[in-house]
Formats: C-alpha cells, sequence, structure tokens
C-alpha cells in the first residue's frame, strides 16, 4: 500500500466531540458548572432561611458556610487542581474516568444535602457523609501525583495538600456539627474558612499571579509555612483570632511587596487576579481590626473579617481565574470584552455593598435593606457571568 507524500496531503481530522462528550473531556468543566450552580442555589435557599421563609434542622450560618466551603469552593478547586496539580508535577493528566467518578458522587451528595436541608434530616447527614468521602478521593488524587512526580520544585504542591488535610478536618467537624455537637461549630467554619479556602487560594495565587505578571521572583519558602502556622493559631485561639489575622496580614504585605509587582499596568485579565492578591493582606488587616474592636466595644460588625476577604479575595480571584481558565482551555482569544471588564469592576461593588451591610447599625440604614441590596448585587454578578462563561466552560463555545 502506498501513502501519499503530496504537500496537498492532509490527516483526517479527529472526530468532534459531541456536547456531552465535551462536558467530560476535562476535569475542570463538569466541576467549574457543579460548582456554579450550586454557588446560586445556596445562595437563594441562605437568603430564604435567613428571612425565616424557609426552616431546618441546621441554623442559616451553617448552611452558608458549610454549602460555600465545600460544595461551591471545594469543586472549583478540584476541577482547578485536577487540570493544573499535573502539570506542576510534570506527570501525566488525570484520566477521566477517574475524575468522572470523583465528579457524580459529588454531584449526588449535593442534591441529596439540598434535599434533606429542607425535608429530611437524614438525608442531609448522608449527603454530607458522601461529599466528606469525595473529598477525600479527590485529595488522595492529589497525593499520589505528589508522590510519583519527579518535579525539582514541589513546594507549593506540598503545601496545597496541608490546606486540603485541613479541609477534611473542617469536614468532619462539621458533620459533627450537624449531627448536634454544636460547640464545634466555629472551630470548623474557621479551619475551613482561613485553613483551607484562603490557604489553598493563596498557595495557588501566589504561584501564578506573578507568572501572569511576567515576573520572576525568587520565592521566600518560608512565607506559606509562616501563614499556615498564623492560620492554624487563628483557628485554635478563636478568641485572639484577631492578633493572628493581623499578622498574617502584615506577613503577606511584606511578601507581595517584595515581588515588585506593577499593579494595575496589565490587561484586565491579568489586573483583576493582581487585586483580588491586594485584597487579601488588606481585608485580613481590616478584619483583625474590626474584630478587635468588636472584642473591646459594643459594636457588632456582622462578620465583616470574613466577607473582607471572602468576597474581596475569594470572589474577585475566582472571577479571574476563572474567565482564564474559561478562555485558555476553550481555544478562545485570551481577550476580554468591554462587557466583562465591566464584570470585573462590579465584583467590587459587591464587595463594597457588602461592607455597608456589616456598618449598617453605624450609618442608620435598615440591616434587611442593605442585605437585600448586597444579595441582589452578587446573584447579578455571579448570574451573568455564568451565563457568559456557561456556554465556553461546559461546552467550548467561541466567543464574537
Amino acid at each position: 500500500m502506498e501513502f501519499s507524500t503530496s504537500p496537498n496531503f492532509q490527516q483526517p481530522e479527529p472526530p468532534k466531540l459531541t456536547k456531552v462528550q465535551y462536558f467530560f473531556s476535562q476535569p475542570h468543566q463538569s466541576f467549574f458548572i457543579l460548582g456554579i450552580v450550586t454557588a446560586i442555589i445556596s445562595m437563594i435557599i441562605f437568603g430564604l432561611m435567613f428571612k425565616g421563609v424557609v426552616s431546618s434542622s441546621i441554623s442559616p450560618k451553617l448552611f452558608h458556610t458549610y454549602t460555600l466551603f465545600f460544595p461551591t469552593f471545594l469543586s472549583f478547586f478540584v476541577g482547578f487542581l485536577f487540570t493544573t496539580f499535573p502539570r506542576f508535577s510534570a506527570t501525566e493528566p488525570i484520566k477521566q474516568e477517574s475524575y468522572n467518578r470523583i465528579f457524580f458522587l459529588l454531584l449526588l451528595s449535593t442534591i441529596a444535602f439540598f434535599i434533606g436541608v429542607v425535608f429530611n434530616e437524614s438525608l442531609m447527614v448522608a449527603g454530607v457523609v458522601t461529599f466528606l468521602l469525595g473529598q477525600i478521593l479527590a485529595q488522595y488524587q492529589l497525593m499520589k501525583i505528589y508522590k510519583i512526580s519527579q518535579a525539582l520544585q514541589k513546594s507549593d504542591q506540598f503545601w496545597i495538600l496541608i490546606g486540603f488535610t485541613f479541609g477534611t478536618i473542617s469536614h468532619i467537624l462539621f458533620l459533627l456539627s450537624f449531627i448536634g455537637i454544636h460547640s464545634l461549630e466555629n472551630l470548623a467554619i474557621s479551619l475551613g474558612f482561613f485553613n483551607f479556602l484562603i490557604f489553598i487560594a493563596f498557595s495557588v495565587a501566589q504561584r501564578m499571579i506573578p507568572f501572569f505578571s511576567h515576573l520572576i521572583i525568587d520565592k521566600n519558602p518560608k512565607v506559606l509555612a509562616s501563614l499556615a502556622i498564623l492560620f492554624l493559631l487563628r483557628s485554635l485561639l478563636i478568641e485572639y483570632g484577631y492578633i493572628f489575622e493581623i499578622l498574617a496580614g502584615v506577613l503577606l504585605t511584606l511578601e507581595i511587596k517584595r515581588w515588585k509587582m506593577i499593579f494595575f499596568s496589565s490587561h484586565s485579565i491579568v489586573w483583576i487576579l493582581q487585586l483580588a492578591i491586594l485584597w487579601l493582606p488588606i481585608g485580613l488587616i481590616i478584619g483583625g481590626l474590626s474584630s478587635m474592636a468588636e472584642k473591646f466595644t459594643d459594636l457588632s460588625l456582622l462578620y465583616l473579617n470574613i466577607h473582607l476577604v471572602a468576597l474581596g479575595f475569594l470572589m474577585t480571584v475566582l472571577i479571574g481565574f476563572g474567565t482564564r481558565v474559561a478562555l485558555g482551555h476553550s481555544e478562545n482569544q485570551m481577550v476580554i470584552d468591554s462587557f466583562t471588564e465591566k464584570l470585573f469592576y462590579f465584583t467590587q461593588v459587591v464587595v463594597i455593598l457588602r461592607v455597608l451591610v456589616s456598618f449598617s447599625d453605624l450609618i442608620g440604614t435598615n440591616l434587611m435593606i442593605l442585605f437585600d441590596i448586597s444579595m441582589f448585587s452578587w446573584g447579578v454578578l455571579f448570574g451573568v457571568w455564568s451565563y457568559k462563561f456557561f456556554g465556553v466552560i461546559a461546552f467550548g463555545k467561541k466567543m464574537s
């Protein structure tokens, strides 16, 4: 048999994937969509619980923190890390059957949890148990990659796994809180927020944001270790947590200053990430000071310390990384249109509105009105962003 050697000879194109095949072809797609849908549903239910429309065996606070920590952010983390962790570690990509197995376990667990919260406590607890199992399997998958990796530098991967371990501990404490051991609730929330969410997000951000900003930095290997210790002390000594929040903010201020980053000189998809990383030390310092003010005065600032970091850093970095991953992994150009740039600016409007909720007593404005406006603004931001990028993430839609 002879094969043509003509320059016009072309290899046959690979068969085009169906939408379902494409959806499961890369891990970030299915897990990101799960995180998006979960975030929207959880905020709707939380708003109804806060207003007393929906009742449950757990408090609105416990529901709000659990659903954002695990069904929402864990899904985003798994999707992102199942894509990037093998690249960090110079190993083969994770096999599709492996990440699909975990995805369906998290999906079914989330459905069981949401139904159980409203209708059946046993189903709710079953959902938490099976979601915890999915989290453990996801961490085990990352640990296998870390173990076989021959990469010369594995420090970032190590600390990401430490963050996952704290997340698993927090998840177990949440489970115990759900079944009646309420004394563990504050520890579960603090470990889950600071030692899991913030620590993992910063571990990734301090690696990726300087790279996106075209900076070559000589990273200080002690920063992540010091941050892990400060966050752990913050969680274990909750009554004095403001001290460790402020110290962590000062540590990160000095570290980010050392990068010599020229902020806001890059295009939108980079400056939104730079803004996010700036919010972390700012949020920790201001949040720590607000917690100290609450301790020594009659002020009640409605978890200002948590929301400054959650919205300023986590939400902003999620929108930034989510946009970049959506475009980069769908073979779209890494270009932001003016509408998306306006959404980036609107992220900061959402942050400011939530700050106003915490200061409602001081500015003499009705709390529920500000709460409704804040919730609505978050819903607009997340809903519009999700509408714009849902098809890009899920099916590789080409942006016009």
